[in-house]
């Protein structure tokens, strides 16, 4: 079982193969944390060297993501994939609203929506 209140959790990976997150200009957000930040031939928790550089953000909702994202973009070079993930934690029934400025905010960079819903019961 997931661990984690009713509710949700918002992430964020950036990734490309010339995508340098050491040599970024960009300051993370207090309300924004770093879960993950690999360059290129960096070797992963299992072992495995990435082909790609990849920053993975936990923030608290998609539009602060997507202000990170957009100041990450705007200087920096080789992200060639964005990819959003929102978990949705409950009890009883999993409803979940995306709002159109969201999809717009993602659909603008070009990323992906990851969503995942677990049952707090389980």
């Amino acid at each position: 079982m997931v661990e984690e209140d009713v509710g949700f959790s918002f992430a964020m990976s950036l990734r490309g193969e010339a995508f340098y997150p050491s040599e970024l200009d960009v300051v993370v957000d207090a309300n924004l944390e770093t879960l993950l930040s690999l360059d290129p031939g960096s070797t992963s928790k299992s072992g495995r060297v990435l082909s790609t550089g990849v920053l993975h953000i936990k923030g608290d909702s998609i539009d602060s993501l997507y202000r990170f994202a957009k100041r990450v973009l705007e200087s920096a070079v080789g992200v060639t994939a964005v990819e959003f993930d929102v978990a949705r934690f409950f009890d009883g029934q999993c409803n979940l609203e995306i709002s159109a400025t969201e999809i717009a905010q993602i659909s603008e960079l070009g990323g992906d929506l990851s969503i995942s819903c677990y049952d707090n019961e389980d």
